[in-house]
Formats: structure tokens, C-alpha cells, sequence
């Protein structure tokens, strides 16, 4: 090879023996990496203008790649809102060299991966991850999504059902719903106010308006051709059911054509020319992870990614224009929303800050606006009743723009005084202008964004090269690449200012969301939305609000924040020479009162710790008064914790105390310096609350939205709910914990917290950078603080799960309460047997993982049943099973009637398995479950997984693993005919059906349910008739695993 200089940075490397091998350059200086990270990096620049970032990781049990492409929603043609989105969706569908539909997908997924990919604004990624035996042959079919996608004539045609669900699936969300608005009420004719996710009639429109012209009428006549014998070749090999009735489809499109008749052709047509003239190599960023070699890594990166074309389009498409003019700027819109809630937003049109990556000014200015300690805008309004919650950040909404918004949760008080909390606001705003910001506000935020990106741990591979692909995309040096997110290096004041100089009364614009208005006594005209057809009204901002919004800032209670206590002042690992690192915790302490458990980190070497505690008592869940006293104990302690604890989080310290069935749990994670802090002011603010009525109010009022919200929640999300409750022996329902909440007061919580504090069993999880002395401390911390006596062994309450009984095949139906949801769901679930089985166990895990993509690509991809599409293995205390799950406009009668036609088609798919594809699927799956650790988070919450369920079977994994070498073919087959498919006299089968009331009158074939299944009508009387699973225990005796006894 021969190597010359390229310009500054960069050196080009010439191939000298083969003329056919193309050439590339390569970044010749270092990239800034973390102090723990043990990778290497290569930053090349292939002929054709793609950049790559090849990273070697020895460690490495799974590759995985990205490719970003500097492409989003924005670049869509006028008249086809959401061509970007769909584009993603189709070149996951077949390429020139991978022309069978599901080929990426079943081939990446059998090896142990997965796929995925979304499309932003200003950007489109793709991703997976793969066994890195298997890196090659996934990056080959990749490859082909960029230089030689098929856009199959059928295949286009159907999945724009698939895109026409997915924004249906949205339609709900009021998240959705308020983005939409915001972008539709920019500027006229910017970008920004495109219709992103596209749907059947966004992409279906140019192709009816062309095909309704009589010259393209001719012009189709002339062009008549052959029909789509590549979709029929796919079809006949796939080996599933006979097809199914058609889904529900637009009249534009043609029932006789699988190519969607004149005005699907033109769509494909209209895609096609798009991706021809955006998706150019010079715009494509690629990151690649394997254990390979950073010559190997780059050998795959130049041989599959140079056929790419460059089409001399500019990389980095940019919009620097605002969104927010005259018009936009100085106005207040309201929003009726779908949930019940109440939320102000002001966003603030901000100069590109990806441009300042190194002093990041919009980013320390929502530090402060953001704050949640003394001093603070959200201290005060919370003193006053009127707010709940407060967020604030600076976000690029597409390159070349940003936003600083501040959203803020608000009361019913808030929201009736919402004149007062904008007043508040930019009084706040006018503080950070006009007062000096002392010096050590910057380095705290310098030395912590150090400190950071020193101890940064690994994530998940797909996760990372993701991300990797993304900032590349972003304008940092080169050198920066890994850096340039985290690190603050530069201050600039007069950047800062700059900010806070933009952020006013008449540069803002203000979104007021909620369900009803009627008590700010707006008028009855409301307009809608295009897409969502959400409800709003604008108004300008009056001249007595703007001018008392621009008044100098006299409240005394708002001010600067002062030096953060918190920050971590030991950052001094203890090392240990160790010959392996080991596989569980150690239980170093055993009382009638608590188990502590405790492991030293021996792996990932971080100042971290976790400390974990799990409170429980057999009060806590007992009827549905119980479950909302302790839920209510658990907020008013967050609450009371939330201006104290908020400099914790900032220093890289969190907590979370929450309720559960069993009780409380309290989770610590964080620098271990002052975790012993945290820890203590938790405990006794628990143990010692003391319950104001006014707090309580407000708490109250949030708990009850959450449980009237509950109805409101996505079909497949109240199905599984359902699904839950069936099959619990104690599970209380949103309704019921309402009739609760509203008699509960300060005296009742009072009283119930001396009672169930009074008698407990505790179990501690002491994991990372701790010793053996400082899990006994906390023990002890414990004790001391909570003063409570242990409960009998009889007390301590042992979940139990419900079984259904063999040969029984039941339904239940309920009506989609949000009666503007167009979407039903189906939850079909087949009860396998005892989790603690370890030799079913393994064999359904198996049959899970060789089942899931052939039900998405038959469910979802060919019959287009509907977005959401899912199959997978579930476990609970004493139980386990397959579960699959479809949310659709479709009748849950003919969802399952499919689902089982699937069933019954995947019977000979897995009889006609060749012994290599079966062989392939089951190492990729024995490749999952052997998945090393990536970071000291995923080996505590793999432990207090473990140990909350009561099996402590830490080992399991890596016992399924090997049990999973001598699992066969014939044994899969035999559960799954047994267990499963639908002609089992044996199998113990419950559905959950979730009908829409807009349900469209579709001809529905089959929709009748097999004369097998019997309707339950009221499934409470239904639990009783199931029995009891065994309760969860140890799989070795604790007496075992004492320190003492080892």
C-alpha cells in the first residue's frame, strides 16, 4: 500500500497492487478518547466521499454498524410529506444482491442481532447489531441499502399500510399531536413545518393528482407491463399460510395491481427519483464495531461502501433560517390535549449550537432556567402551588437551527394563573441577564463534563455506533468525534450573553396545553390541525402581560444557585488483582430484619456504587386503600427530597424511591464519594415525614390524573395491563385506586406510615466501588434509621402468579375507552410452564427467538395488519410463556384468527428448518444470552433483578446457554405443538381484545373466533377459577451463600 499526504489531516492511502481495490484517506491525527475506554478508532474518507469510523473492540461479543445519512423529513418534496420515512422503511425490503424481502432482517436476528433505524428532521440512521462471527455477512446486506435498493413495486405498496399505521398509532399522543402544531404554526413556506412521518394520503397525493390527468392515463396504457413476478417468486418461497384477505386499503390504490395501479406507480416512481438524487455517499456517515481489526474494519468499510454513488450534492444540507418570524414570535397558542394534564412550553428561536460545541452557551443557560434547588424558577413556583415539574434544554431542530424551551408541569392553580407563571418566568430570565455570573458556575459544569467523559462506561454496540454515525454529522473537528457532546472547554460570556439577550417576552412563543380551557374563558372557535386534527387557538401576547413580562426582576426568593455540594471530591478507584471477575453477589449479612448482599466492582473500575434496598411489608398492596397510601408515602417523599436532591443529579449522583406490591424501593446509583450522603438524608426523610396538607393536594391531584389517564393509554398498552391483571392473584385496577384516593388525608398517611414501618423485612444490594465495610454500614444505616422490628417468615409474603388450566383456550374483550382511537389491539398469550424449570425454560426461549421474525414479516410486512407486531417470551413468579401482541385498526377477532393461521403456517417452516439455518439461530440466541456486561449499571440491575424475584438465580443465563447446545430441532417442534399452535387439546391459551369503537366496517374474513374458545364476561369470576403457581424460592439455600460459609 502506498500512503500520501491528503491535506492537513489526512493522509491518502493508495492501493499499488490492485487497480480494482479503491483508494480512501485516513485522519492521521488522535480522537479524544475516555480514560476507560480500551477501544481503537480509524477515521477514513472512501473516494466517494463517505466517511467511516471504524472501531476495534477486543472485547467485543457483538458487532454492530450505523450508517446516518444527512437526510431527514425536511427534504422531503412539497407535495409528499413523510418520502424521507418511508424511503426507511422500504430499503429494509429487498436489495439487487438480497432480493428476498426479509433477508437483512432474518439474517441479522438469527445470528443474535437486531435492526433498526429512524428517520429525524435533518437525518436518517440505520443500525443493527449482529454475533461478530456474522459482521461480514450482515454489512453485505446493508451495504445494498445504499447503492442498490430494490423499492420491489408490491412491497411499496404494502408498507405504506405500514407508515399509514404508524401515524395512526400516533394520533393519540398528545407529545405527536403538540409537535405537529408547533411545526404547522412556523413560518409559512419553512421547512420546518412539514408533515414528518407521512401518511397514506400525504404519499399517495402527487400519484392521484398526476394519475387523474388524461395524458397520464395514455401514458400508463402505453407502459403496461408484465405484473410483479419478483413479489410472487417471495411469496411462493416463503413457506407461510395462505395470504389473507387485504388490509384495509385505500381505493386509490388498486385491489387488481400489487403495484397500487397508476397512482401507487407514481408514488414508487416519485421515491425512487428522491433516493436517486438524496441519498448521495458525500452525505453518509458510517460506523462499524468488531473485534476485527482496524485493518479488517477498514478492508469491508472501502470493499462494500465505495460502489455508493456521489451525486455532487452538498454533505451537510443546512437551514439557518428560523422557524419563529414576526408572526410566530410574541404569541401564546392553546392546545386541547388528549390526556388530562396542564403544561406551559415558551420556545425561544436559538443560533445553531452545534456551531459552539466548545463553550455550549444554550446549554448552560438552561442549567440554570432548568434548576430545581433554592433559589430557582421552579422552587418558587412550586412554593406556589403552581407547578410541578420544570424542564429546560436547548435542542437542534434541524441542522443549521435551535430552540431553548422551557416546559413546565403545571397545577390546576398554575394553569388558572398561567399570566402569573410567564410573569415568573421572565423574571427569572431577566435575573440571568442583568446579574454577574460568578466564575465558579462554569467550572463546576467544566469539571463535571470531565469528569463524565473520563468514567464513561459502554453501552450497547448498536446503541453506540448509532450515536457514532449521528455526531458525525455534526460540525466538531475530527478529533472531537467522541468528545464533543460531553466536554465543555471554552467560556465564552459573550456567547452567553448573546443567548440571554434572545431570550424575551416578544421573541418567545408560548404553547398553553390542556384538556379543558374553560376556566381561562377562551371563545368557542378552535381550529384544527391538519394531521392530528388538534384543537388550538392563537393569540398575540397583550400589551399589560408583555410589559409587566419586561419589568426588572423583585422577587427575592428567585436567585443564582450556589456551589454544588454534591460534586464528587474522591474519584480514587480500589483495584483488585483478580484472576476472573465473579458472577454474583455475596450475601454478607442474614437477620430475620434484612439480607445484604454485596459485591465489589472487579470488572468495569469506575468511582461508582449502587445500593439498592427493596422495604417490604405485607401492608402495602393488601386491598386497593393500602396500594394508594403506600404509593402516596412514596411521592410526598420524592417531593419533599426534589430541591435537595436536585444538585446530586447534577453531579452525576441519582436516587429513586418508589412503591411497589411488596413495598418501597429505594435505588441509589452514582459517584460513590457522597452516595453515603444521599443515602442517609433519604432514609430519614422517609422514616420521618411528616405529611403536609398542602403538598398532599398537590401529589393527590397528580396521582389522580395518572389513574384517570389510565383509560386513555395506546390499545396494545391497555391489553397488556389486562393481560397482567388476569393473570396476577393480587392486582387492583386504576378505577378502583381511584374510588381510594379522593378520601385519603394527612392523618390517614401519617398513620399508615408508623404502621407499616413498624414491622419489616428489608433486602440491600450493595454493588461497585464500595467494600465489604461499607456494605455493613449501610446495613447498619439502615437499622438505625428505620428502628423497625422484623416481620415473621410467614409475613414476609410471597408473590404467586395465576395459571390457566390445560386445554383451555379463553377470550376477553373490553371496548377501547378513548373513543377517537381508530385502533384496536389483540394480546394472545400461551402459558408454557414454571420459570424455574430449567429444562423448559431454555426450549422456550428458543422457540421465542426463531418465532419473532417470521410473525413480524408475516403479521406486519406481508399482511400489513398493523405498525405495532410482536412475539416474544414473558415470565412472572412461577410462570412463563409466548406472548404476541398486535395493535390495528383490524378486529381483534380477525388479529387472532391470523395470528393462529400464522401458528399454523410456522408448524411446517420449522419442520422444514434445514439443520443449518436452526443451528445458526440457536448460537445466535446462545450469543445473547452469553452477552458480556457493558458498564457497572447492567451488572447491579442484572443482580437486583435476581434478587428481588426471589430465585437469586444469578447463573441462569449462562445455564440456559449451555443447556441450549443439546436442544434440538424436534424438541422445539413437540413444545411448540404442544404449548402453542392451535390444534392442542393441552394448551392453555388466554387473549385479551381491545376493541376500537371507530371501528371501520371492514369485511373481516375469518373473523369469527374457533368454536374452542370460551368467552370470559367478567374476569374477575374468571381469576378465581385458575390456580395458584408456586412462589418463588432460592435456588440454593442462603445458609449457602454466607461470606461465612464459603
Amino acid at each position: 500500500m502506498a500512503v500520501k499526504l491528503d491535506d492537513n489531516d489526512w493522509k491518502r492511502v493508495l492501493d499499488g497492487t490492485d487497480s480494482k481495490t479503491p483508494g480512501y484517506s485516513v485522519f492521521c491525527l488522535p480522537i479524544q478518547q475516555s480514560q476507560q475506554d480500551d477501544r481503537q478508532y480509524r477515521l477514513i474518507r472512501l473516494e466517494n466521499g463517505l466517511r467511516a469510523l471504524l472501531v476495534h473492540d477486543p472485547s467485543a461479543d457483538k458487532a454492530a454498524a450505523a450508517l446516518d445519512v444527512s437526510v431527514g423529513h425536511l427534504n422531503d418534496p412539497d407535495d409528499m410529506p413523510g418520502l424521507a420515512h418511508f424511503c426507511e422503511h422500504l430499503l429494509f425490503l429487498g436489495t439487487e444482491q438480497y432480493a428476498v424481502e426479509n433477508e437483512y432482517k432474518k439474517f441479522v436476528t438469527s445470528n443474535g442481532g437486531s435492526t433498526n433505524a429512524y428517520t429525524s428532521s435533518s437525518d436518517t440512521n440505520y443500525y443493527f447489531s449482529v454475533s461478530s462471527a456474522h459482521l461480514r455477512g450482515a454489512l453485505q446486506r446493508f451495504a445494498g441499502f445504499f447503492h442498490s435498493p430494490l423499492f420491489d413495486p408490491s412491497s411499496t405498496t404494502r408498507e405504506l399500510n405500514a407508515v399509514d399505521s404508524e401515524h395512526k398509532k400516533n394520533l393519540q399522543l398528545d407529545g405527536r399531536r403538540v409537535f405537529q402544531l408547533g411545526k404547522a404554526l412556523s413560518k409559512q413556506r419553512h421547512k420546518w413545518s412539514k408533515f414528518g412521518t407521512g401518511n397514506r394520503e400525504s404519499l399517495l397525493a402527487a400519484g392521484r393528482a398526476l394519475s387523474s390527468q388524461p395524458a397520464f392515463a395514455t401514458r400508463e396504457n402505453d407502459e403496461a407491463s408484465s405484473k410483479d413476478s419478483l413479489a410472487a417468486k417471495m411469496a411462493a418461497s416463503s413457506g407461510m399460510p395462505s395470504p389473507a384477505p387485504s388490509a384495509p386499503s385505500d381505493s386509490s390504490l388498486s385491489k387488481m395491481d400489487p403495484d397500487g395501479g397508476p397512482a401507487g406507480r407514481e408514488t414508487r416512481r416519485r421515491l425512487v427519483e428522491w433516493w436517486e438524487s438524496e441519498y448521495c455517499a458525500g452525505r453518509m456517515a458510517l460506523a462499524i464495531l468488531g473485534r476485527n481489526s482496524l485493518d479488517d474494519l477498514t478492508d469491508m468499510a472501502v470493499e462494500l461502501f465505495s460502489p455508493v454513488r456521489n451525486r455532487g450534492k452538498d454533505p451537510s444540507p443546512s437551514i439557518r433560517d428560523s422557524p419563529l418570524g414576526p408572526n410566530e414570535m410574541g404569541t401564546i397558542v392553546f392546545v386541547k390535549t388528549v390526556m388530562d394534564f396542564r403544561s406551559l412550553e415558551i420556545c425561544f428561536p436559538l443560533e445553531y449550537q452545534d456551531d459552539l460545541y466548545r463553550s455550549k452557551p444554550g446549554s448552560f443557560i438552561a442549567h440554570f432556567i432548568g434548576h430545581e434547588g433554592p433559589g430557582s424558577l421552579f422552587s418558587y413556583l412550586k412554593r406556589k402551588g403552581w407547578a410541578v415539574g420544570l424542564s429546560c434544554g436547548s435542542t437542534a431542530l434541524g441542522r443549521g437551527f435551535n430552540t431553548l424551551r422551557v416546559n413546565i408541569t403545571l397545577t390546576p392553580e398554575g394553569f388558572a394563573s398561567y399570566r402569573s407563571v410567564l410573569i415568573v418566568t421572565y423574571k427569572y430570565i431577566t435575573l440571568l441577564r442583568t446579574a454577574p455570573l460568578p466564575p465558579f458556575h462554569f467550572a463546576e459544569r467544566q469539571k463535571l463534563s470531565e469528569t463524565r467523559f473520563r468514567f464513561l462506561q459502554k453501552q450497547s454496540a448498536d446503541s453506540y455506533v448509532s450515536s457514532l454515525a449521528s455526531t458525525m454529522q455534526r460540525p466538531y473537528a475530527p478529533k472531537h468525534l467522541l468528545s464533543g457532546s460531553t466536554m465543555f472547554w471554552d467560556w465564552n460570556e459573550e456567547q452567553v450573553r448573546n443567548v440571554l439577550r434572545n431570550l424575551t417576552v416578544r421573541t418567545g412563543r408560548v404553547m398553553l396545553m390542556g384538556k379543558s380551557h374553560d376556566e381561562i374563558g377562551l371563545g368557542d372557535v378552535w381550529l384544527k390541525e391538519r394531521w392530528y386534527q388538534t384543537e388550538y387557538q392563537v393569540q398575540r401576547l397583550d400589551n399589560e402581560l408583555v410589559a409587566e413580562a419586561q419589568l426588572p426582576n423583585d422577587i427575592s426568593d428567585l436567585y443564582l444557585p450556589g456551589p454544588n455540594e454534591f460534586i464528587p471530591d474522591d474519584l480514587e478507584v480500589q483495584k483488585l488483582e483478580i484472576s476472573a471477575p465473579l458472577k454474583r453477589p455475596m450475601l454478607i449479612r442474614e437477620s430475620p430484619l434484612l439480607e445484604v448482599w454485596f459485591k465489589k466492582d472487579d470488572q468495569f473500575w469506575v468511582p461508582k456504587a449502587n445500593v439498592f434496598l427493596e422495604i417490604r411489608s405485607p401492608l402495602a398492596s393488601v386491598t386497593p386503600r393500602h396500594a394508594v397510601l403506600t404509593r402516596l408515602i412514596a411521592e410526598l417523599v420524592t417531593d419533599a427530597l426534589q430541591e435537595y436532591s436536585y444538585d446530586a443529579d447534577l453531579a452525576g449522583l441519582q436516587y429513586s424511591f418508589s412503591s411497589s406490591s411488596r413495598g418501597f424501593q429505594l435505588s441509589l446509583s452514582g459517584y460513590n464519594s457522597k452516595l453515603p450522603v444521599l443515602l442517609q438524608k433519604v432514609l430519614d426523610t422517609f422514616r420521618n415525614l411528616k405529611v403536609d396538607s398542602v403538598r398532599l393536594a398537590v401529589v393527590r391531584e397528580q396521582l389522580r390524573l395518572e389513574y384517570e389517564n389510565f383509560k386513555l393509554d395506546q390499545p396494545k398498552d391497555l391489553g397488556m395491563f389486562w393481560m397482567r391483571y388476569a393473570l396476577q392473584e393480587r392486582a387492583w385496577t386504576p378505577e378502583e385506586k381511584l374510588v381510594e384516593l379522593h378520601s385519603i388525608n394527612e392523618n390517614d398517611i401519617q398513620g399508615f406510615l408508623n404502621e407499616i414501618l413498624h414491622r419489616v423485612f428489608v433486602k440491600v444490594l450493595v454493588h461497585g466501588n464500595m467494600s465489604n465495610s461499607d456494605a455493613l454500614q449501610v446495613a447498619l444505616k439502615v437499622e438505625t434509621i428505620l428502628r423497625a422490628r422484623p416481620l415473621t417468615p410467614a409475613e414476609i409474603g410471597l408473590e404467586r402468579s395465576l395459571i390457566l388450566n390445560s386445554g383451555s383456550n379463553h377470550v376477553w374483550s373490553t371496548a377501547v375507552s378513548n373513543g377517537s382511537d381508530v385502533n384496536s389491539s389483540l394480546v394472545y398469550y400461551c402459558h408454557v410452564g414454571d420459570i424455574k424449570d430449567d429444562t423448559l425454560r431454555p426450549v422456550l426461549s428458543l422457540l421465542a427467538h426463531v418465532i419473532r421474525e417470521p410473525c413480524f414479516y408475516q403479521l406486519r410486512t406481508k399482511e400489513q395488519l398493523g405498525y405495532i407486531v410482536s412475539a416474544t417470551q414473558v415470565q412472572s413468579t412461577g410462570s412463563m410463556g409466548l406472548r404476541v401482541v398486535l395493535q390495528s385498526e383490524r378486529d381483534p377477532k380477525y388479529l387472532e384468527a391470523r395470528v393462529e393461521a400464522f401458528f399454523d403456517g410456522f408448524r411446517d417452516v420449522l419442520r422444514e428448518m434445514p439443520d443449518e439455518v436452526f443451528h445458526r439461530s440457536k448460537d445466535g440466541l446462545i450469543t445473547k444470552k452469553l452477552e458480556k456486561l457493558r458498564n457497572l449499571n447492567e451488572e447491579a440491575d442484572r443482580f437486583w433483578t435476581h434478587l428481588t424475584s426471589g430465585y437469586n438465580d444469578f447463573l441462569r443465563a449462562a445455564n440456559d446457554a449451555e443447556a441450549l447446545q443439546h436442544i434440538s430441532k424436534e424438541q422445539v417442534l413437540d413444545h411448540f405443538m404442544k404449548f402453542v399452535h392451535p390444534s392442542s387439546i393441552s394448551r392453555r391459551k388466554l387473549s385479551i381484545h381491545c376493541h376500537s369503537q371507530r371501528a371501520k366496517s371492514v369485511n373481516d374474513t375469518a373473523a369469527e373466533l374457533h368454536p374452542r374458545n370460551t368467552i370470559i364476561s367478567d374476569l374477575v369470576s374468571f381469576k378465581r377459577t385458575l390456580h395458584v403457581s408456586a412462589a418463588a424460592t432460592p435456588v440454593a439455600d442462603l445458609d449457602d451463600l454466607l461470606v461465612s460459609k464459603l
